[in-house]
């Protein structure tokens, strides 16, 4: 039980974390280094064109930075506009189906508990594979989107991070 009310409490208090990071974001917050949110595409309140769904039926990596519009921060989640190759489109996304954040530019990666009672298999003992995750931008390759995704994903086989220099403008 005790596990249990601070594994919630630690997960409230990351995604308040998550808003005040995002709210850097917003046209009229100060300019922020880009940050990569993986995003659960499976969470029942994720809004995704279906395409995408499609594509990244497990989990898909959002990058935020130059590259995002009209994001719009609410109590449970936010709506943005996000570029994926040639088209625009419009994404609502609740806290929690966020899973990590990663600004590779700052060296700092997050791995968000889950607010569900879905992930209970966990032991409480340390997870080995959790440091070599947050050391590879999270390491799960399921998905990654954002400004220049479908060419950085062309050009790298699908066990490789790509990183955040690759959506970055020269």
């Amino acid at each position: 039980m005790r596990q249990a009310v601070i594994k919630s409490l630690f997960a409230q208090r990351s995604r308040d974390f998550l808003k005040d990071v995002l709210s850097r974001y917003t046209d009229a917050g100060p300019k922020a280094p880009d940050i990569l949110l993986v995003v659960k595409t499976t969470h029942p309140s994720v809004v995704l064109p279906d395409y995408l769904k499609e594509e990244y039926p497990e989990a898909i990596h959002l990058v935020f930075g130059g590259y995002s519009e009209n994001l719009m921060l609410g109590e449970t989640g936010f709506d943005v506009t996000l570029s994926f190759g040639d088209s625009y489109e419009d994404l609502s996304i609740p806290f929690d189906s966020i899973e990590g954040l990663v600004c590779q530019e700052e060296g700092f990666a997050l791995q968000l508990p889950s607010l569900t009672d879905d992930d209970d298999e966990d032991d409480g003992a340390p997870d080995a594979d959790a440091d070599a995750d947050a050391e590879a931008g999270m390491g799960d390759d399921s998905g990654d989107a954002g400004e220049g995704a479908s060419n950085a994903a062309e050009a790298a086989p699908v066990d490789n991070v790509v990183t955040l220099d690759a959506f970055r403008r020269k």
